[in-house]
């Protein structure tokens, strides 16, 4: 199990931010808000690559329920998130943040 942020894929011709925000609802039921990119990292993993956008939200209503995606959610703060075994990317983020 890897920890990682709530994401996923666009849809066909969806905009970013709106795409972001569906995603954060469907795996979190959080009705959020994308302000702005934070980050974007590229990786290869497999021979596959992937890019990964991190998005500054505002959260305006609900409280977190998983899908059923996922197996447990947790708030951490950074010192926290760094001692778990975590999706790659955030490394990248967290060196910048």
């Amino acid at each position: 199990m890897h920890w990682d942020f709530p994401g996923g894929k666009l849809e066909p011709g969806e905009e970013p931010f709106k795409g972001i925000e569906r995603e954060v609802m469907e795996e979190v039921s959080l009705k959020i808000k994308a302000t702005k990119v934070v980050g974007v990292y590229d990786i290869i993993a497999k021979g596959i690559p992937h890019r990964f956008t991190v998005y500054d939200v505002i959260v305006l209503e609900g409280e977190p329920k998983l899908s059923n995606e996922h197996l447990e959610f947790k708030w951490r703060t950074k010192e926290e998130i760094l001692t778990l075994k975590r999706e790659p990317f955030l490394d990248m983020y967290f060196e910048e943040h």
